[in-house]
C-alpha cells in the first residue's frame, strides 16, 4: 500500500476518533456534574443540535439521508454537528461535480438517437417503452439494436471470453474497474495488454484509487507507461476530509475497438474467477454486447478519461465503422447507461423502480447488498402484494459484517409482504441484475444499496426482448437449488439483534 495514502486514511480516521472522544468527554462531564460551565455547555449543544437537525429536515436531500444525519446530530450533538458541516460545506466537492458533469455532457453529445427505433418501440406498445423513453429523453442514453450479445453466468466464463477478445484487438482497449489486484487474472490480462501495446494498440485503464492503490504505486504506473499502457486513478485520495472522497468509481467496463464491450460485477482479482476463495464460492455475472451499444460504453469511458486526466479527447478517433444493424432487431435492443452522484436524476434507481413498478408476472433480482430507501422498499412490497412473483438472492457469506446486518434488517418486512428471499449458500453472491417478465432486464455494476444509487459512479445495460434474458432467468432459477430460503422464523432475531439491525439501518446512508 502506498505509504502516503495509508497515512491519509489513518489521519482521516484519527480526526473522527478525536471528535468522538471530545463528545464522550463532554457527556461524562455533564453527567458527572462537573461544574456549572459544563452544564451550560451541555444545554447549549443540545439546543444547537435541535436547530441543526431542523435545518437538515428542511434540506432537499433524500429522506433516509436526512433521518441518518438528524439521528446522529441529536444523539451526539458535538460530533454529529461538526461532521455534518464538514460534509455539507464543500467547495471542492462542488467544483469536482461541476467538472465531472461538463465532461460527461460532452461525451453524451457524441451519442445520437435513432428515432426510428424509438418510434418502432412506440408502435409495438411494449410494456418496456417507458424504460427506454426515460433513459433516452431524460438522461441522453439512446436505444440500439444488438447484433449479438452473451450472458456469462460466472467469472470464469467471462474471463475466457475477455482474453480472446483482447487478443483480437486492432485499434484500442479500454478498461475501467473498481479494483485490480495482483494474481492470475490480472497477470494473464496484463500479458496480452503488453503485447497489444507493443503492436500499437491504444491501451488505457481507469481504476478507483481507494480500492487499487495497493497495486498502482507510482513506480508501477511508470512501468506500465514504459510499456505504452496508460493508467489513471479516478478521484485520487488527498489529505482532506471532503465528501468528494466518498464518490468512488464502481463501474466495470471492458471495450475493444468500440465494437465489443463487457460489463457486470467483475473486478480484476482472483476471487472473481474462483482461483482464490475469500468468502467461499464467488458468484458473479457479466454481459457482452456488440455493435453501436459498445460504442456507447466507449464514450462513457472516454468522458471519464477526459475528466481524470484533463486531456482533450478526440472522440472521432475512437469511433468504429458500424454496420447497419436494422436487420438484427430480432436479437433485441440494448441501452447502456451510467449514473453518478452529480445528476439531478437518480438514473440507476429510477431505472430499477420503473422495472419493479411495471412488472406483471415475475421479478428476479441478484444483489450483494439490500440496503434500500422507502421508495424501493414500497415498490418491492407493492409488487409482491399485487401478485408479482418477487424473488431476491443475496449472499450467505459476509464480506462486510455491518452491511450484512443492514441487509438482513429488511428481510422480515419484505417476507411479510410476500417477497421470497434466498441466500446463496456456497458463498458470496456478487452479481447485480434484475429481470422482469421475460422482456426486460438490467445487468451491470449497480447494487441495491444507498451507495450505488447516490454516491458512486455506476453503469449498466438495459435489455429489451433479448434472447439472453432467458439465459439470465435460467441461471437465476438454477441458483435457487443451492440457496437457503429465508423464512419468517429465521428472521425472528433476538430483541438486542433487532435493535442493533435497526440502528445500523438508520445510519447506513452515511456509513
Amino acid at each position: 500500500m502506498n505509504e502516503n495514502k495509508r497515512k491519509l486514511l489513518i489521519e482521516n480516521r484519527v480526526l473522527v476518533i478525536i471528535l468522538l472522544a471530545l463528545q464522550i468527554a463532554l457527556a461524562i462531564l455533564v453527567i458527572a456534574g462537573a461544574g456549572f460551565v459544563f452544564y451550560c455547555l451541555g444545554i447549549a449543544f443540545a439546543l444547537i443540535s435541535i436547530i441543526i437537525a431542523l435545518y437538515v429536515a428542511a434540506t432537499k436531500s433524500q429522506a433516509e439521508y436526512k433521518i441518518a444525519w438528524m439521528a446522529l446530530i441529536l444523539m451526539l450533538p458535538l460530533f454529529g454537528s461538526i461532521m455534518y458541516f464538514i460534509h455539507r460545506i464543500q467547495v471542492r466537492t462542488n467544483r469536482f461535480g461541476k467538472a465531472f458533469s461538463e465532461a460527461t455532457n460532452k461525451g453524451l453529445s457524441q451519442l445520437h438517437s435513432n428515432k426510428k427505433l424509438l418510434e418502432a418501440l412506440t408502435i409495438s406498445d411494449k410494456p418496456y417503452l417507458p424504460h427506454a423513453c426515460f433513459l433516452e429523453r431524460n438522461a441522453g442514453f439512446p436505444v440500439f439494436t444488438c447484433s449479438s450479445s452473451k450472458y456469462f453466468s460466472s467469472g470464469q466464463e467471462f474471463f475466457s471470453s475477455l482474453l480472446q477478445e483482447l487478443a483480437n484487438a486492432k485499434k484500442y482497449i479500454l478498461i475501467e474497474v473498481y479494483a485490480i489486484k495482483q494474481g492470475k487474472m490480472w497477470g494473464e490480462i496484463l500479458k496480452i495488454l503488453e503485447q497489444k501495446a507493443s503492436e500499437g494498440v491504444n491501451v488505457r485503464i481507469i481504476y478507483d484509487d481507494l480500492c487499487s492503490f495497493a497495486l498502482f504505486k507510482k513506480d508501477y504506473l511508470e512501468q506500465l507507461e514504459g510499456k505504452h499502457i496508460k493508467a489513471v486513478a479516478f478521484n485520487p485520495l488527498k489529505p482532506s476530509i471532503t465528501t468528494s472522497q466518498s464518490c468512488r468509481n464502481h463501474r466495470k467496463a471492458f471495450i475493444i475497438d468500440g465494437k465489443t464491450a463487457y460489463t457486470g460485477g467483475i473486478n480484476l482479482a482472483d476471487e472473481y474467477i474462483n482461483v482464490h476463495e475469500v468468502h467461499g464460492h464467488w458468484k458473479d455475472t457479466a454481459f457482452m454486447l456488440t455493435g453501436e451499444g459498445a460504442w456507447s460504453m466507449a464514450v462513457m469511458f472516454l468522458s471519464l478519461w477526459a475528466f481524470c486526466t484533463g486531456e482533450a479527447v478526440d472522440y472521432r478517433a475512437f469511433e468504429p465503422i458500424q454496420e447497419n444493424t436494422d436487420a438484427d432487431a430480432a436479437n433485441g435492443y440494448v441501452q447502456p447507461f451510467y449514473d453518478n452522484p452529480f445528476d439531478i436524476e437518480r438514473i440507476a434507481e429510477s431505472a430499477y423502480l420503473n422495472i419493479i413498478q411495471r412488472a406483471k408476472r415475475y421479478l428476479f433480482i441478484h444483489t450483494p447488498y439490500l440496503i434500500i430507501g422507502d421508495s424501493m422498499l414500497n415498490a418491492l412490497t407493492i409488487a409482491a402484494k399485487s401478485g408479482v412473483d418477487v424473488r431476491i438472492i443475496t449472499p450467505h457469506a459476509d464480506d462486510v459484517p455491518v452491511m450484512r446486518m443492514a441487509t438482513r434488517s429488511y428481510y422480515r418486512h419484505l417476507i411479510m409482504a410476500g417477497v421470497k428471499i434466498y441466500e446463496y449458500a456456497p458463498g458470496f453472491m456478487h452479481s447485480k441484475l434484475i429481470i422482469a417478465d421475460d422482456g426486460v432486464a438490467v445487468i451491470g455494476s449497480i447494487n441495491l444499496d444507498y451507495r450505488s444509487f447516490n454516491l458512486q459512479l455506476e453503469c449498466g445495460v438495459m435489455l429489451y426482448d433479448s434472447p439472453e434474458i432467458q439465459s439470465m432467468k435460467a441461471d437465476f432459477n438454477s441458483n435457487l437449488d443451492i440457496c437457503n430460503k429465508i423464512t419468517k422464523e429465521i428472521c425472528n432475531e433476538s430483541v438486542f439483534m433487532r435493535i442493533l439491525q435497526g440502528v445500523i439501518r438508520i445510519f447506513s446512508p452515511i456509513l
